[in-house]
């Protein structure tokens, strides 16, 4: 029985944590770190969740809604540096879908100028306002058909 103490302990702790909701730590079987974060009484993932390479590095951070990605997600490679930035919302990848300004209607950037917006963030360069956010986008979508039924 003495044996089964730890493993029967750790569970009943994750389930306890998951009942109660509150902060939750993954470890690897080593020890390290592997993400943390917090989840609703449900089980759901929500707040800010943060994963970690072996090597202790930041792997990724973002925030989670309701079990769901939402918002900017930053990534890091296996030397802490930033490697890339993907919008989420409701769970779904928007990167490749950022709405330009000044279109109309509006249309998705390619994925050439995305990269290329990602190579000027990566390279520290003040970037340009070649898009606009989600809300932006819809907000204007809802007044570009409103205005267009006229």
């Amino acid at each position: 029985m003495k044996r089964y103490g730890l493993p029967v302990l750790a569970v009943l702790l994750i389930l306890f944590v998951s009942a109660c909701g509150g902060v939750e730590e993954e470890h690897y079987p080593s020890g390290e770190l592997k993400r943390s974060g917090s989840r609703l009484k449900d089980g759901s993932k929500d707040g800010i969740w943060t994963s970690y390479y072996r090597n202790g590095h930041k792997l990724s951070s973002g925030r989670y809604e309701n079990g769901k990605k939402e918002g900017t997600w930053t990534f890091w490679d296996m030397r802490g540096e930033k490697s890339d930035l993907k919008e989420y919302w409701q769970g779904k990848e928007v990167s490749g879908k950022i709405k330009t300004v000044e279109s109309k209607p509006a249309r998705s950037h390619s994925a050439s100028a995305v990269a290329a917006t990602m190579e000027e963030w990566k390279s520290g360069a003040p970037a340009k306002k070649l898009a606009v956010t989600m809300e932006e986008w819809k907000a204007r979508k809802t007044g570009e058909s409103a205005a267009g039924s006229h």
